[in-house]
């Protein structure tokens, strides 16, 4: 058993450089769903088909099947086109898994995403994370998550989460709504999950030396504090810790993330 801690702060497919036909993709002899399309992998970004143990290298427009796994590794990124106005984009070091087609089921394993619903349809998008899922429709919001906790951030429209429970499968009863400009983050270990954040910064410090030394040095300080602070405001609820404010201070390494994203999200029309 352990505590959920939930703080609220509101081309084609190549292998081996050779390319690899659509026949290799096809579900139990049937053809296959497609979810979505890699519009945009930028450095080391692979797909994983069920048929297939091997990880191939994700082209500009491959399709991405239902059950299809998506990763990438260090300093890469990639956006995959849903619809038309709906993006969802994997930061670095993520494993994502589409899960189901028809009800827009995704798996973000670990990592961080971005998901940009401009749609307006009334269909949600159902996100599972490591601690969470949630459900969204028409909204802009970020997901940073690990096998210990799964943060949201909300930039727009309102996103519907509810804790996993011990199993790890099944959501509780609660659901807590995440309005735009709030965080929430459902964690399994607070200490674990603070340790690790402050670990993050001295790695995110130590890489930075530039003329932007003594700026750098006071963003990062009032972060620390940031996080400090919310920390002891965490209060008791029910088989949870809650803390509810909204979005604060960046933590300085996902500011470029942050930016990049808003940045492709005006060219969604």
């Amino acid at each position: 058993m352990y505590t959920l801690f939930i703080f609220y702060s509101i081309v084609a497919p190549q292998i081996m450089g050779q390319s690899v036909g659509q026949s290799n993709l096809l579900r139990d002899g049937g053809s296959p769903k497609v979810f979505g399309k890699v519009t945009l992998p930028l450095g080391h970004v692979f797909v994983q088909s069920i048929k297939e143990s091997n990880w191939l290298k994700a082209g500009f427009n491959r399709e991405v099947f239902q059950n299809e796994k998506v990763k990438t590794e260090s300093k890469s990124r990639c956006e995959v086109k849903l619809d038309e106005k709906k993006v969802l984009r994997i930061g670095e070091q993520t494993m994502v898994t589409f899960l189901e087609s028809k009800n827009a089921s995704i798996h973000i394993e670990f990592g961080q995403a971005w998901l940009t619903d401009l749609s307006q349809k009334r269909k949600a998008t159902n996100i599972r994370m490591p601690t969470a899922v949630a459900a969204i429709r028409g909204t802009v919001f970020r997901i940073d998550c690990n096998n210990n906790h799964s943060t949201i951030n909300v930039y727009a429209g309102t996103v519907d989460v509810s804790p996993l429970k011990d199993d790890g499968l099944t959501p509780e009863d609660t659901t807590f709504s995440v309005e735009a400009g709030e965080k929430l983050v459902v964690t399994k270990n607070l200490e674990e999950y603070i340790e690790k954040q402050n670990k993050a910064l001295q790695k995110f410090k130590d890489k930075e030396e530039s003329d932007f030394d003594a700026f750098r040095k006071k963003e990062n300080e009032d972060y620390k504090a940031h996080l400090m602070a919310e920390r002891a405001q965490f209060k008791q609820f029910k088989s949870y810790n809650v803390h509810k404010s909204k979005i604060g201070t960046e933590n300085p390494q996902s500011s470029e993330w942050v930016n990049w994203n808003k940045e492709r999200d005006l060219l969604i029309k």
